[in-house]
């Protein structure tokens, strides 16, 4: 059950700014990787 309470939480309560930085980083890998596919 711990376990399954820390993927919960590491997944779940992320801070607005964290989360942003993680999408932006997402989002510049996958224009790394698909320049053809790029967000307007």
């Amino acid at each position: 059950m711990d376990d399954y309470k820390n993927l919960y939480y590491a997944y779940k309560p992320v801070p607005e700014p964290s989360s942003l930085a993680v999408m932006l980083l997402a989002g510049m890998l996958a224009g790394r990787r698909r320049p053809s596919r790029r967000p307007v």
